[in-house]
């Protein structure tokens, strides 16, 4: 299964439409057979796209650093948990495991940081400066 990896956030914004925007990715991830591949948050925007991913019925993968996991923020439900070091160890197990890449507003950093273990891959946006 090919899997696309989304750079969220764990808040869940300021307005209701990113939560909306948010279930709506998941659920059209999961009509076009993609699986997903995020930071494994269970709250905001993070926890948005995790739960309609799985509520639709399809693969939510979690990569968390062990402090995070430790911290019990992870969300529980996913498909698969892979528990890293550092940051860095994140962000390249997150590109091993998809294909594609979706950021959401704010999320520009990330985009950058990736960009240190990526090759060609596909980017999207949800249109943020």
């Amino acid at each position: 299964m090919q899997r696309m990896c989304v750079f969220c956030g764990s808040s869940a914004g300021v307005d209701e439409i990113y939560a909306e925007a948010a279930r709506g990715l998941g659920r059209a991830l999961v009509e076009r057979g993609l699986g997903l591949v995020y930071g494994g948050g269970r709250v905001g925007v993070m926890g948005e796209i995790s739960d309609s991913v799985l509520d639709a019925g399809g693969e939510a993968i979690s990569v968390m650093p062990k402090a995070l996991v430790e911290r019990e923020i992870s969300h529980q439900g996913f498909t698969e948990l892979h528990v890293v070091d550092t940051m860095h160890e994140r962000k390249a197990l997150m590109n091993d495991l998809a294909a594609g890449y979706f950021r959401y507003k704010n999320e520009r950093h990330e985009h950058r940081a990736l960009e240190q273990h990526t090759q060609e891959r596909a980017y999207a946006s949800d249109g943020g400066q």
